[in-house]
């Protein structure tokens, strides 16, 4: 069981390098917000799900390369590469997430889930 917001979020972007739709929209609240700059933010599950199963569709799966990763309560920023992977090319791109979890909330045994992320 992940026991803080850190270990949630790290644990979240290794789930990305084989991407399971199911498996990473749960790690959302069901009334969670994502926003993807510049995009307008998602609200809900279903809605963040059907944006990952839309953005995974064409890729193998997005190594995070984290440089660093900074917590403050349920508070967690990373600096990082996301290398996006096709069986023909990689692409490296910067990104950065702030992800906030409700730690007051269990589902699925996990200590909490995201209620907000944001990536830049």
């Amino acid at each position: 069981m992940t026991s803080s917001a850190d270990e949630l979020v790290s644990e979240f972007c290794v789930l990305w390098a084989t991407p399971d739709v199911e498996k990473l929209a749960a790690y959302f609240t069901e009334d969670a917000v994502y926003h993807n700059i510049p995009m307008q933010p998602l609200h809900g599950r279903t809605a963040i799900r059907e944006f990952i199963e839309g953005f995974t569709v064409a890729l193998d799966g997005i190594d995070f390369r984290i440089h660093r990763q900074l917590s403050n309560g349920p508070l967690v920023m990373n600096e990082r590469t996301d290398v996006l992977r096709t069986q023909r090319r990689r692409r490296n791109t910067p990104s950065g997430r702030g992800n906030l979890r409700d730690p007051g909330r269990t589902d699925r045994g996990m200590a909490g889930l995201f209620r907000h992320g944001r990536d830049h």
